[in-house]
């Protein structure tokens, strides 16, 4: 009888037994899909690739106030998109100073290249706390003879954009900012991709960014907001409206003298704009 029970209770263990190799497997296979999913799906709402996302909790600005950096380059047609709702948003906190200018002829989807109007930044005068630094590092690109000017005039080989790019935020930017730039732009391959962002290009150089900082952190939007204006760089080239035509609209407080596409997008931006800066 003590041998049957015996031999009984080491056929349960061995039945036991045969179930540890899909019990393994099991947890292999949830490591290997399941974990990189909700991993990526987390970084990739925190990344701030076309969207504006917290990068950190520290204050670069000083003195309870809001520090606004456009950094981009004269020829950018994403520079050329955020500089409308850049405009209307920081017209609630100062007097800005932009003229009206195109982009380069780019690439702005697959099936479409062309030039953006936008406006060109050149100082602001704070009536609030608010204060906004344009910053441009290139003046535009000559991919047909392999070279770039600088907002100087001063023209160099494309080999040399991102090290002169990189000097000049060294030297504009505090170096805790700086650094958040070169990891994300230079250091931190782009979601989906084999390179940082600033590699994507041809040539390389820095991708237009708005930094945000403040007493409630800082955040940063490299490119332009996807999320709320999806396609608003080929409407614009498309639109046939010149940059004056769109700033004498702005200026007049007169978006309704544009189309509804270009109207809205400027003003959907503009309160993407408004909405971080009110967070910091």
């Amino acid at each position: 009888m003590a041998k049957r029970a015996k031999k009984r209770k080491q056929q349960q263990q061995e039945s036991k037994l045969i179930y540890v190799p899909f019990i393994i497997l099991a947890v292999i296979l949830v490591a290997i899909f399941v974990i990189p999913s909700i991993s990526h799906k987390a970084s990739a709402a925190s990344d701030p690739f076309f969207q504006f996302s917290k990068v950190s909790n520290q204050d670069f600005a000083s003195g309870n106030n809001v520090n606004v950096y456009l950094i981009s380059w004269y020829g950018c047609p994403l520079g050329a998109t955020n500089s409308w709702g850049l405009y209307l948003a920081l017209s609630h906190y100062g007097i800005v100073n932009a003229s009206p200018n195109y982009s380069d002829v780019e690439q702005l989807s697959s099936t479409y290249s062309g030039k953006d109007p936008g406006l060109l930044f050149y100082g602001f005068t704070p009536n609030s706390t608010v204060n906004f630094y344009p910053i441009y590092i290139l003046g535009r690109i000559y991919t047909n003879n392999g070279t770039a000017s600088l907002p100087n005039g001063t023209f160099i080989p494309i080999s040399s954009i991102i090290p002169v790019e990189e000097s000049e935020l060294q030297s504009e930017l505090p170096s805790g900012l700086y650094n958040i730039v070169y990891q994300y732009e230079l250091n931190e391959n782009m979601p989906n991709q084999n390179e940082p962002i600033a590699f994507l290009g041809h040539p390389a150089h820095i991708t237009t960014m708005v930094i945000i900082t403040g007493p409630k952190g800082t955040w940063l939007l490299i490119g332009y907001p996807e999320t709320v204006v999806n396609n608003l760089p080929v409407e614009l080239s498309q639109s046939g409206y010149s940059p004056t035509q769109i700033f004498q609209a702005i200026k007049s407080n007169d978006l309704s003298s544009l189309s509804s596409s270009i109207a809205n997008g400027i003003q959907s931006e503009a309160n993407y704009f408004l909405k971080t800066i009110n967070q910091a």
